[in-house]
Protein backbone atom coordinates (compact mmCIF):
# COMPACT_ATOMS: atom_id res chain seq x y z
CA UNK A 1 0.00 0.00 0.00
CA UNK A 2 0.91 3.77 -0.77
CA UNK A 3 0.53 3.91 3.39
CA UNK A 4 2.91 1.41 4.13
CA UNK A 5 6.70 2.15 6.16
CA UNK A 6 7.76 -0.12 2.10
CA UNK A 7 6.08 0.21 -0.96
CA UNK A 8 5.93 -2.02 -4.02
CA UNK A 9 5.30 0.31 -7.45
CA UNK A 10 3.02 -0.75 -10.36
CA UNK A 11 4.13 -1.99 -13.69
CA UNK A 12 5.61 1.49 -14.36
CA UNK A 13 5.79 2.79 -18.29
CA UNK A 14 7.60 6.34 -17.17
CA UNK A 15 10.42 6.64 -15.16
CA UNK A 16 9.15 8.14 -12.18
CA UNK A 17 10.60 10.12 -8.56
CA UNK A 18 9.20 8.46 -5.07
CA UNK A 19 9.75 9.66 -1.61
CA UNK A 20 7.90 8.86 1.26
CA UNK A 21 6.12 11.60 4.06
CA UNK A 22 6.12 10.01 7.43
CA UNK A 23 3.34 11.79 9.78
CA UNK A 24 3.28 11.63 13.42
CA UNK A 25 0.19 10.30 14.86
CA UNK A 26 -1.28 11.88 18.60
CA UNK A 27 1.38 14.53 18.44
CA UNK A 28 1.25 17.71 17.06
CA UNK A 29 5.12 17.23 15.40
CA UNK A 30 5.52 18.59 11.80
CA UNK A 31 5.74 15.82 8.97
CA UNK A 32 9.24 14.32 7.77
CA UNK A 33 9.95 14.23 4.01
CA UNK A 34 12.41 11.26 2.71
CA UNK A 35 15.00 11.68 0.19
CA UNK A 36 13.83 11.24 -3.06
CA UNK A 37 14.71 7.88 -5.07
CA UNK A 38 14.49 7.82 -8.97
CA UNK A 39 13.07 4.35 -10.96
CA UNK A 40 14.07 4.77 -14.27
CA UNK A 41 12.05 3.12 -17.38
CA UNK A 42 13.57 1.58 -20.02
CA UNK A 43 12.62 0.66 -23.56
CA UNK A 44 11.64 -3.35 -23.55
CA UNK A 45 14.67 -5.01 -24.52
CA UNK A 46 13.86 -6.52 -28.08
CA UNK A 47 16.68 -9.45 -28.74
CA UNK A 48 16.86 -9.02 -32.78
CA UNK A 49 17.47 -12.29 -34.67
CA UNK A 50 20.52 -14.56 -35.63
CA UNK A 51 20.73 -16.71 -39.07
CA UNK A 52 23.36 -19.16 -39.49
CA UNK A 53 20.94 -22.46 -40.28
CA UNK A 54 23.48 -24.98 -41.98
CA UNK A 55 24.28 -28.60 -43.28
CA UNK A 56 27.95 -28.76 -42.85
CA UNK A 57 30.61 -31.65 -42.86
CA UNK A 58 32.81 -32.99 -39.81
CA UNK A 59 36.47 -31.11 -40.75
CA UNK A 60 34.35 -28.50 -43.41
CA UNK A 61 34.45 -24.53 -43.52
CA UNK A 62 33.75 -22.76 -40.74
CA UNK A 63 29.64 -21.39 -40.70
CA UNK A 64 29.25 -17.71 -39.46
CA UNK A 65 26.43 -17.67 -37.32
CA UNK A 66 25.55 -13.85 -37.97
CA UNK A 67 22.87 -11.01 -36.73
CA UNK A 68 20.23 -10.59 -38.72
CA UNK A 69 19.02 -7.57 -36.36
CA UNK A 70 20.14 -5.40 -34.30
CA UNK A 71 18.34 -6.12 -30.19
CA UNK A 72 16.77 -2.68 -29.64
CA UNK A 73 15.40 -1.04 -26.32
CA UNK A 74 16.71 -1.42 -22.85
CA UNK A 75 20.36 0.59 -21.49
CA UNK A 76 23.23 1.86 -23.50
CA UNK A 77 25.52 -1.29 -22.25
CA UNK A 78 24.90 -4.18 -24.51
CA UNK A 79 27.03 -7.13 -24.48
CA UNK A 80 26.31 -11.07 -25.43
CA UNK A 81 26.27 -14.25 -24.72
CA UNK A 82 25.75 -17.41 -26.93
CA UNK A 83 24.63 -21.11 -26.06
CA UNK A 84 24.49 -24.20 -27.76
CA UNK A 85 22.04 -27.14 -27.05
CA UNK A 86 22.88 -30.94 -28.66
CA UNK A 87 19.23 -31.74 -26.85
CA UNK A 88 16.75 -30.10 -28.76
CA UNK A 89 15.49 -26.36 -29.77
CA UNK A 90 14.20 -26.01 -25.77
CA UNK A 91 16.45 -27.17 -23.56
CA UNK A 92 19.92 -28.51 -22.51
CA UNK A 93 21.43 -25.03 -23.33
CA UNK A 94 24.46 -24.14 -22.15
CA UNK A 95 27.17 -20.89 -22.58
CA UNK A 96 29.69 -21.28 -25.21
CA UNK A 97 31.52 -18.69 -27.62
CA UNK A 98 32.36 -15.23 -26.70
CA UNK A 99 30.80 -12.23 -26.30
CA UNK A 100 29.61 -10.78 -29.47
CA UNK A 101 27.17 -10.21 -32.10
CA UNK A 102 28.56 -13.47 -34.48
CA UNK A 103 29.92 -16.44 -33.49
CA UNK A 104 31.83 -19.04 -35.99
CA UNK A 105 30.95 -22.45 -35.47
CA UNK A 106 33.26 -25.23 -37.23
CA UNK A 107 32.47 -28.76 -37.53
CA UNK A 108 35.71 -29.87 -36.95
CA UNK A 109 36.08 -27.89 -33.27
CA UNK A 110 36.97 -30.08 -30.38
CA UNK A 111 33.46 -29.88 -29.09
CA UNK A 112 31.44 -30.29 -31.74
CA UNK A 113 32.83 -32.39 -34.05
CA UNK A 114 30.67 -34.80 -35.10
CA UNK A 115 33.31 -38.28 -33.83
CA UNK A 116 34.21 -41.14 -36.10
CA UNK A 117 33.56 -40.89 -39.71
CA UNK A 118 30.73 -43.12 -40.54
CA UNK A 119 28.34 -42.11 -37.54
CA UNK A 120 25.17 -40.54 -38.49
CA UNK A 121 24.51 -36.65 -38.29
CA UNK A 122 24.44 -34.49 -35.64
CA UNK A 123 21.87 -31.59 -34.67
CA UNK A 124 23.27 -28.51 -32.66
CA UNK A 125 20.67 -25.47 -32.06
CA UNK A 126 22.11 -21.74 -30.88
CA UNK A 127 20.64 -19.13 -29.52
CA UNK A 128 21.80 -15.83 -28.44
CA UNK A 129 21.24 -13.62 -25.26
CA UNK A 130 21.42 -10.17 -25.20
CA UNK A 131 22.66 -8.61 -22.21
CA UNK A 132 21.35 -4.76 -21.49
CA UNK A 133 23.22 -2.93 -18.71
CA UNK A 134 23.99 -6.22 -17.16
CA UNK A 135 20.45 -7.19 -17.29
CA UNK A 136 18.80 -10.44 -19.40
CA UNK A 137 15.74 -12.87 -19.30
CA UNK A 138 13.75 -14.78 -21.12
CA UNK A 139 12.39 -12.22 -22.96
CA UNK A 140 16.27 -11.22 -24.26
CA UNK A 141 17.00 -14.33 -26.22
CA UNK A 142 16.81 -14.75 -29.86
CA UNK A 143 15.83 -17.11 -32.21
CA UNK A 144 16.93 -21.04 -32.42
CA UNK A 145 19.22 -21.69 -35.54
CA UNK A 146 20.14 -25.52 -36.44
CA UNK A 147 23.55 -26.51 -37.56
CA UNK A 148 23.51 -30.30 -38.60
CA UNK A 149 26.83 -31.56 -38.99
CA UNK A 150 27.40 -34.50 -40.99
CA UNK A 151 30.16 -37.55 -40.59
CA UNK A 152 32.45 -37.97 -43.96
CA UNK A 153 32.15 -40.64 -46.65
CA UNK A 154 33.48 -43.75 -45.70
CA UNK A 155 33.55 -47.72 -46.85
CA UNK A 156 33.67 -46.73 -50.77
CA UNK A 157 35.39 -50.23 -51.40
CA UNK A 158 36.09 -51.87 -54.68
CA UNK A 159 36.11 -55.64 -55.27
CA UNK A 160 37.34 -56.91 -58.89
CA UNK A 161 35.35 -59.43 -60.78
CA UNK A 162 35.98 -63.26 -60.02
CA UNK A 163 38.20 -63.55 -62.95
CA UNK A 164 40.08 -59.86 -63.73
CA UNK A 165 42.62 -61.33 -66.45
CA UNK A 166 40.63 -62.84 -69.58
CA UNK A 167 41.93 -62.45 -73.33
CA UNK A 168 40.01 -60.02 -75.26
CA UNK A 169 36.61 -60.37 -76.53
CA UNK A 170 35.63 -62.30 -73.10
CA UNK A 171 33.06 -60.42 -71.12
CA UNK A 172 34.28 -59.36 -67.63
CA UNK A 173 32.20 -59.82 -64.38
CA UNK A 174 31.19 -56.51 -62.45
CA UNK A 175 33.44 -54.80 -59.91
CA UNK A 176 30.93 -54.48 -57.19
CA UNK A 177 30.43 -51.96 -54.99
CA UNK A 178 30.52 -51.45 -51.60
CA UNK A 179 27.39 -49.47 -50.03
CA UNK A 180 28.75 -46.25 -48.44
CA UNK A 181 28.51 -44.54 -45.04
CA UNK A 182 28.16 -41.22 -43.44
CA UNK A 183 27.42 -37.86 -44.99
CA UNK A 184 23.39 -37.07 -45.88
CA UNK A 185 23.18 -41.15 -46.54
CA UNK A 186 21.95 -40.96 -49.73
CA UNK A 187 25.06 -41.11 -52.69
CA UNK A 188 25.36 -40.79 -56.46
CA UNK A 189 27.85 -42.73 -58.31
CA UNK A 190 30.21 -42.00 -60.52
CA UNK A 191 32.93 -44.67 -62.33
CA UNK A 192 36.34 -43.80 -64.38
CA UNK A 193 39.13 -45.33 -65.92
CA UNK A 194 42.73 -44.92 -66.29
CA UNK A 195 45.17 -46.81 -68.67
CA UNK A 196 48.09 -47.09 -65.94
CA UNK A 197 47.90 -47.47 -62.29
CA UNK A 198 47.33 -43.45 -60.41
CA UNK A 199 47.67 -42.30 -63.65
CA UNK A 200 45.15 -39.52 -65.48
CA UNK A 201 41.30 -41.17 -65.08
CA UNK A 202 38.75 -40.25 -67.81
CA UNK A 203 35.22 -40.25 -66.93
CA UNK A 204 33.10 -42.97 -68.27
CA UNK A 205 29.60 -42.33 -69.90
CA UNK A 206 27.04 -44.21 -70.85
CA UNK A 207 25.66 -47.78 -69.77
CA UNK A 208 26.57 -48.54 -66.00
CA UNK A 209 28.95 -45.61 -65.50
CA UNK A 210 26.94 -44.15 -62.99
CA UNK A 211 25.46 -47.27 -60.96
CA UNK A 212 26.68 -48.54 -57.68
CA UNK A 213 29.19 -51.32 -59.27
CA UNK A 214 30.15 -51.54 -63.44
CA UNK A 215 30.98 -54.10 -65.17
CA UNK A 216 34.17 -53.09 -67.53
CA UNK A 217 33.41 -52.66 -70.88
CA UNK A 218 29.80 -51.53 -71.55
CA UNK A 219 30.79 -47.49 -70.90
CA UNK A 220 30.34 -45.37 -74.02
CA UNK A 221 33.85 -44.60 -74.18
CA UNK A 222 35.62 -47.75 -71.99
CA UNK A 223 36.24 -49.85 -74.99
CA UNK A 224 38.51 -53.12 -73.84
CA UNK A 225 39.20 -55.13 -77.19
CA UNK A 226 43.00 -55.28 -77.20
CA UNK A 227 44.71 -55.14 -80.32
CA UNK A 228 48.18 -55.74 -79.44
CA UNK A 229 50.11 -58.60 -79.24
CA UNK A 230 50.83 -57.79 -75.50
CA UNK A 231 48.89 -58.31 -72.39
CA UNK A 232 47.21 -54.73 -71.64
CA UNK A 233 45.48 -53.54 -68.29
CA UNK A 234 42.89 -50.90 -67.16
CA UNK A 235 42.15 -49.60 -63.73
CA UNK A 236 38.53 -48.24 -62.08
CA UNK A 237 37.50 -46.47 -59.56
CA UNK A 238 34.85 -45.13 -58.40
CA UNK A 239 33.51 -41.48 -56.76
CA UNK A 240 30.93 -41.06 -54.34
CA UNK A 241 28.89 -38.31 -53.97
CA UNK A 242 26.68 -37.03 -51.53
CA UNK A 243 23.10 -37.03 -52.03
CA UNK A 244 22.11 -33.87 -52.38
CA UNK A 245 25.79 -32.30 -52.09
CA UNK A 246 26.98 -30.48 -49.58
CA UNK A 247 29.86 -28.74 -48.45
CA UNK A 248 33.47 -30.02 -47.28
CA UNK A 249 35.14 -33.56 -47.28
CA UNK A 250 31.48 -35.33 -46.64
CA UNK A 251 30.90 -34.27 -50.10
CA UNK A 252 32.24 -37.08 -52.55
CA UNK A 253 34.97 -40.16 -51.70
CA UNK A 254 37.37 -41.67 -54.20
CA UNK A 255 37.81 -45.18 -53.72
CA UNK A 256 41.30 -47.05 -54.58
CA UNK A 257 41.67 -48.59 -57.58
CA UNK A 258 41.00 -51.99 -59.54
CA UNK A 259 42.62 -53.38 -62.14
CA UNK A 260 41.67 -55.52 -65.24
CA UNK A 261 44.05 -57.25 -67.63
CA UNK A 262 43.09 -58.26 -70.92
CA UNK A 263 45.37 -60.58 -73.00
CA UNK A 264 45.43 -60.87 -76.91
CA UNK A 265 44.22 -64.20 -78.66
CA UNK A 266 47.45 -66.57 -79.45
CA UNK A 267 48.32 -66.22 -83.09
CA UNK A 268 49.37 -69.50 -85.28
CA UNK A 269 50.54 -68.72 -88.40
CA UNK A 270 48.55 -70.36 -91.39
CA UNK A 271 51.29 -71.95 -93.03
CA UNK A 272 51.25 -75.53 -94.73
CA UNK A 273 53.42 -78.22 -94.32
CA UNK A 274 53.89 -81.82 -95.29
CA UNK A 275 54.03 -84.85 -93.38
CA UNK A 276 54.39 -88.54 -93.43
CA UNK A 277 51.08 -90.73 -93.66
CA UNK A 278 51.10 -91.86 -89.34
CA UNK A 279 53.11 -88.96 -87.55
CA UNK A 280 51.71 -86.88 -85.36
CA UNK A 281 52.65 -83.50 -84.23
CA UNK A 282 51.82 -80.92 -81.87
CA UNK A 283 51.92 -77.09 -81.64
CA UNK A 284 52.11 -73.83 -79.35
CA UNK A 285 50.65 -70.53 -79.09
CA UNK A 286 51.93 -68.41 -77.41
CA UNK A 287 50.46 -65.17 -76.12
CA UNK A 288 52.09 -62.17 -77.14
CA UNK A 289 54.99 -63.73 -79.42
CA UNK A 290 55.13 -63.12 -83.61
CA UNK A 291 53.08 -65.41 -85.58
CA UNK A 292 54.17 -69.10 -85.03
CA UNK A 293 55.49 -71.78 -87.30
CA UNK A 294 53.85 -75.07 -86.81
CA UNK A 295 56.50 -78.12 -86.95
CA UNK A 296 55.59 -81.15 -86.84
CA UNK A 297 57.04 -83.11 -83.63
CA UNK A 298 60.27 -84.94 -83.70
CA UNK A 299 60.81 -83.55 -86.73
CA UNK A 300 62.78 -80.71 -88.51
CA UNK A 301 61.96 -78.53 -91.50
CA UNK A 302 62.38 -79.38 -95.08
CA UNK A 303 63.79 -83.07 -93.63
CA UNK A 304 62.41 -86.12 -95.97
CA UNK A 305 60.33 -89.12 -94.13
CA UNK A 306 62.53 -92.26 -93.42
CA UNK A 307 61.29 -95.13 -95.07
Amino acid sequence: MATSQTYTPPNLTASTWFRRIVTPTGTTCSNSTSNEVLVTVRPQITPGAIAGTATLCTGGSAINLSSTSASTGGGTTRTYQWQVSSTSASTGFANVGSASATETFSGNTTTYANGTPGDGPKNYWFRRIDIVDGCSDATTITNVVQITVLSNITNNTLTAPASATLCTGNAFGAITGSTPTGGPGAYTYQWSRSTTSGGTYTTLTGTGTTGISYTPGTGTNDDITNTTAAAISYFYKRTVNADPASTGNCNSNLSSEVQITINPLPKIANKAYTICSGETFSFAPVIGAPDLDVIPAGTMAGVLCRS
